[in-house]
């Protein structure tokens, strides 16, 4: 019987663990704020929302405290060094927390298929604590039970700043639109959506 060398198993056991892993805490020197992180291959997560109190910004009621931010503040509100998700970064996301997922990317959704979370699927994951936020609207808020969050069109598209992602335990959904995100489109009530950064190594 072949032997595998013992290197060749010790670098599969490396290239594993780089792939997906708890990372160093993170220090907000802005508000004395420390958010526990996670590596996805070479990108480094914030594992909570933000709570950054910026001037447009408005408080959850979830107990970490962490805030929904402005169409027009989105670029400024993570900590220095960190920014924003790409669409890509959000899917490979997904891909890790729901690799069961039937994936459809000509519409960038998916359809989770049986990974609730009392299977400790999308909300139930250890590492990366994904919760439903819903968004802020006028005085409420919306759609308690789905994710949302800002995130970035991919460098190799046009950028467009009104992009985020709904996701929930049936699939997640990215898009843009004027209406109810851009201030003074169609209404007077535009959203805010909570937001997680990312750092590159």
């Amino acid at each position: 019987m072949r032997r595998i060398p013992f290197v060749f198993i010790l670098l599969c056991l490396c290239l594993n663990i780089h792939a997906q892993r708890a990372g160093e805490p993170l220090l907000d020197l802005r508000d004395s704020s420390t958010y526990s992180t996670a590596w996805i291959d070479s990108t480094q997560w914030m594992t909570q929302n933000l709570r950054w109190h910026s001037p447009l910004s408005m408080p959850s009621k979830d107990s970490t405290g962490y805030r929904y931010y402005a169409f027009e503040e989105r670029d400024q509100v993570c900590p220095a060094g960190w920014r924003l998700p790409t669409e890509t970064e959000f899917t490979t996301l997904m891909r890790r927390l729901a690799p069961e997922a039937v994936w459809d990317t000509v519409v960038h959704s998916a359809l989770v298929v049986g990974y609730g979370p009392q299977e400790g699927g999308l909300f139930g994951d250890s590492l990366f604590h994904l919760k439903p936020s819903g968004w802020y609207e006028g005085r409420w808020i919306r759609n308690k039970g789905t994710l949302t969050l800002w995130v970035h069109s991919d460098a190799d598209v046009p950028a467009d700043p009104r992009l985020h992602v709904h996701a929930s335990d049936n699939g997640f959904l990215h898009h843009a639109h004027d209406e109810h995100v851009v201030r003074g489109k169609r209404n007077g009530k535009p959203r805010r959506f909570a937001a997680r950064c990312v750092k590159d190594t």
